[in-house]
């Protein structure tokens, strides 16, 4: 599918072809920190509103420069005081994996060096 019209919708870019359209978001945080993770749950609402109408065909999820994060920064850690901090910070993007598998479209990763 050759795009032959873009948009930007909720912070989403949407490539339409004659087929169908895909939406593409731009990681622009190149950490896993409290800020991607609060970027990520903003761009899901998006998401789950746009990837229920038929002509989407499916998510690209996109680094911005340096690659998708590959883990969480040590800072992140650091400021995760106690067990029950890092245990809500892991499942808080657990849940966020969940909901981007569940999507009723496929979803795409452009990657550039490593990602967990």
């Amino acid at each position: 599918m050759a795009p032959t019209a873009t948009s930007k919708i909720d912070g989403l870019h949407e490539l339409r072809g004659d087929e169908g359209s895909v939406l593409v978001l731009e990681l622009k945080r190149p950490r896993l920190d409290e800020g991607l993770l609060d970027d990520l749950e903003t761009a899901m609402a998006a998401i789950d509103r746009a990837a229920g109408r038929a002509e989407i065909a499916g998510l690209i999820l996109r680094a911005h420069r340096k690659g998708l994060p590959d883990g969480p920064a040590p800072e992140t850690l650091l400021d995760c005081s106690d067990l029950e901090s890092l245990t809500r910070f892991a499942e808080r993007g657990a849940e966020i994996a969940r909901r981007l598998e569940r999507l009723p479209v496929p979803v795409v990763a452009l990657l550039r060096g490593r990602c967990l």
